[in-house]
């Protein structure tokens, strides 16, 4: 290097070579500072208030407010439930159950077009979503059959064409999420608005379990993901995927056995607040919004138990909640209503 250096030098005399100096010293050493002593603030006046958080169908029915912000994807709460195997076989009755098969045939309905068109596309998407979730190739066939199952399985008896396989891309949302300001709610409200604003019985044993819903006072916002919302002629409709296991047959998927799981599961309670949101959501967004003409309905896909052979009241329920009921829960929700 030096002598590349000194080379240089002598072509241009425009650089010199030199050694740094040493010079006398001594090692440098921090001066000796005390620290300063430091003291927090304290809080000595006003009110923090411990109810104030981010709420949604799941914390209601919980208590556990971590989960406020996630998608509901069949989540059982009963550690007891999602210890059960899932019997051995392959139809979409022995499919693996909980959140994580929850989570995957979401995915699978958000993925493939419903006209099912391309077969060869379809299988795929469900293929690789399957490798996703750490599921075995060998449940495609079945979860290819159960999608055309449901996608051509009429919403309606009386309504042949009224199937999600007519409902194209643009007419549809998926993981639609709400987010609303939320003012102080107790279970006692919550229940008083079920029980009393004209609401038809659900069961005998509905309004006790309202009560016992026992969440703790909270306001701030509430949150959640509705699974799909679509458009069929000049209605809007709600829709979630169940993947509940309810029994072996189609037959345990009736009309009788659906409201039963919509009860203990608070699956009522959960429509209901995502009617809500869609209400909100469409009257933002249309100036001639009106209930009654324009929200369609909800309805509650338990993807299991729907087959062609038994029809659409069996794996499907269905309700439109009144407008008397979407208002009030409305209103306690933004605390223009108090109970």
């Amino acid at each position: 290097m030096l002598s590349e250096a000194g080379a240089l030098q002598k072509a241009t005399d425009s650089i010199r070579v030199s050694q740094l100096p040493v010079l006398p010293g001594k090692p440098y050493a921090s001066p000796d500072v005390s620290p300063d002593v430091l003291e927090f603030r304290r809080f000595t006046t006003g009110t923090i208030e411990q109810d104030w958080k981010i709420a949604s169908y799941s914390s209601l029915i919980s208590a556990k407010s971590y989960r406020a912000d996630q998608p509901d994807y069949d989540r059982v709460y009963d550690i007891t439930v999602m210890q059960q195997p899932a019997p051995a076989g392959t139809d979409i009755f022995s499919f693996p159950r909980g959140a994580q098969a929850g989570s995957c045939i979401h995915e699978i309905f958000e993925q493939v077009d419903f006209s099912l068109a391309d077969a060869a596309q379809a299988r795929q998407i469900i293929g690789d979503t399957l490798g996703r979730y750490g599921f075995e190739m060998r449940w495609q066939d079945t979860l290819w059959k159960m999608v055309q199952q449901v996608l051509f399985m009429p919403l309606e008896h009386a309504r042949p064409d009224f199937m999600l396989k007519n409902i194209s891309r643009q007419e549809r949302l998926h993981e639609l999420e709400f987010y609303f300001p939320l003012e102080r709610i107790t279970a006692a409200g919550l229940a008083d608005i079920f029980i009393g604003a004209g609401m038809p019985p659900i069961a005998p044993d509905f309004d006790q379990r309202m009560k016992e819903l026992g969440f703790s006072p909270v306001q701030g916002f509430i949150r959640g993901f509705i699974d799909m919302v679509f458009q069929y002629g000049d209605k809007f409709y709600l829709l979630d995927w169940k993947s509940n296991y309810l029994g072996d047959s189609p037959a345990d998927y009736s009309r009788a056995t659906l409201q039963k799981a919509m009860i203990e599961h608070y699956y009522i309670l959960q429509y209901h607040l995502y009617a809500v949101a869609l209400h909100r959501y469409l009257a933002m967004r249309s100036t001639d919004y009106d209930y009654d003409k324009h929200f369609g309905g909800v309805y509650y896909y338990f993807i299991r138990g729907i087959n062609p052979e038994y029809g659409p009241e069996y794996g499907i329920y269905r309700d439109k909640p009144s407008k008397n009921m979407v208002t009030a829960l409305s209103d306690y929700l933004a605390g223009r209503r108090e109970i």
